[in-house]
């Protein structure tokens, strides 16, 4: 039995994967080489080049640069609304015929990754799946998906001609509200991104989690996880990190017993 199916969504949205049964954190749900890779547009058009089979999967796929959004050609605009960098720094892109068929969400329950050893894209679900849900992932890149809310729906319109309404961008850190309305939300937010990016090893940007966690302890007056929240951030810096290591205490250790509860007891469940 396959772990999820195409259905149709909304309207809005169209089609996209909804779970076939329970999916439990970390299962691989896909596996797939792309229909092509490309570092430029004219390596893209001769790769499908006598390959009918791949040009219709190819032809197959949306196409969200139409005018009178955009003057680029049908090729083209397939490439730009489906590709996925490859990697990270990524240095070339590809298009799949399955993956491309993953709806957005900017708290996702899955996972894209390129894996360079066998040259597949792998998705695999961060949280548990429960049956009948939508498999989404995310379409920004790490540093696209730390801006504030007005900034992500300006480039999810312009490169993919749809508004998101999913949670993290009503309700986000970034754009000033959630964090004056709703702490404990706004701390399971952090936690949510933190987790996202170790699972996908961009340890480089848990530095703005932290902050914004330690921000969000300082203003419920909580000064034992706001020192901790510091002490963390400041761990993943890159300048003058000794130094400010020196001067900052960290009331529990990371990696004790019971450290990450207590580190995110205030969290909305």
């Amino acid at each position: 039995m396959p772990l999820y199916t195409k259905t149709f969504i909304s309207e809005q949205k169209g089609y996209g994967m909804v779970a076939s049964a329970a999916i439990p954190q970390g299962t691989l749900l896909l596996s797939k080489v792309p229909l092509f890779t490309f570092l430029s547009n004219t390596v893209q058009l001769q790769s499908l080049s006598n390959q009918a089979t791949k040009q219709n999967a190819f032809l197959g796929l949306h196409n969200a640069q139409v005018k009178p959004y955009s003057t680029l050609p049908p090729f083209l605009g397939i490439c730009g609304t489906n590709c996925f960098g490859l990697g990270v720094p990524a240095v070339e892109s590809g298009v799949f015929k399955e993956s491309s068929r993953f709806n957005h969400s900017c708290i996702p329950n899955a996972n894209h990754t390129w894996n360079f050893k066998s040259r597949e894209m792998e998705i695999r679900a961060i949280k548990d799946i429960e049956q009948g849900a939508e498999i989404t992932i995310c379409y920004l890149s790490t540093k696209e998906s730390l801006q504030p809310h007005r900034v992500r729906q300006v480039i999810l319109q312009q490169r993919y001609r749809f508004l998101c309404n999913c949670p993290a961008l009503n309700n986000t850190i970034g754009n000033g509200i959630l964090i004056t309305t709703n702490l404990s939300r706004a701390l399971q937010h952090c936690k949510r991104v933190i987790g996202l990016l170790s699972l996908v090893g961009q340890e480089e940007q848990l530095k703005c989690g932290y902050y914004d966690a330690f921000q969000i302890a300082i203003a419920y007056g909580d000064q034992s996880r706001a020192s901790t929240f510091m002490k963390l951030y400041v761990k993943y810096l890159t300048t003058e990190k000794t130094a400010l290591l020196s001067r900052v205490g960290m009331t529990r250790e990371k990696g004790s017993i019971g450290f990450e509860e207590w580190l995110w007891m205030r969290a909305e469940k």
